[in-house]
């Protein structure tokens, strides 16, 4: 076993979780097919918290311009027109201006995220989410909202995952 410092070990244990929660919260978040196969995770669309959850993001969207330029972890969530439904997504920020952004589509805490790059008009953005050095995370209301219908549903680690969270609205 690696002999690490305490320090250390606290960030690789806490990115670690980070990484976990955003893949789990957000697999099939929106998708039926994936809905069908897995009830983890899954958001209503008719959720009466979910008008407010997207509310919170554009309400706080100067937080987002303030933070942006400094950390390379931002994401933000917006919807596109599928062949069927809206779909909902999450796309790694790479450009944030006061009437569009530009995104590269991917699931947040991925390394990488894969497609070409995406401009769209910023009313577009639903949710954003920034993870801050220290792994803490600011924005990602959608998300709480996920987290907060699981912990409802006995999920006790969703309740320890809402904690990286510094902006808790539910």
């Amino acid at each position: 076993m690696l002999n690490l410092s305490k320090p250390i070990r606290y960030y690789l244990l806490i990115s670690a979780a980070f990484l976990s929660v955003i893949c789990l919260a957000l697999y099939g978040t929106f998708d039926k097919q994936r809905e069908e196969n897995s009830k983890l995770f899954v958001i209503d669309e008719h959720d009466p918290l979910l008008p407010k959850a997207k509310a919170l993001a554009r309400k706080n969207i100067d937080t987002l311009f303030q933070l942006f330029p400094n950390n390379e972890k931002t994401y933000v969530r917006f919807s596109k027109k599928g062949k069927q439904r809206e779909e909902h997504l999450w796309g790694l920020l790479t450009q944030l201006e006061t009437d569009y952004v530009s995104l590269i589509p991917g699931e947040p805490g991925t390394e990488s995220a894969e497609g070409k790059e995406l401009q769209l008009p910023l009313d577009a953005v639903e949710d954003w989410m920034v993870q801050l050095p220290d792994s803490s995370i600011r924005g990602g209301y959608t998300v709480q909202l996920i987290l907060k219908r699981q912990g409802e549903k006995g999920d006790t680690l969703a309740g320890e995952q809402l904690k990286f969270f510094k902006d808790t609205y539910f």
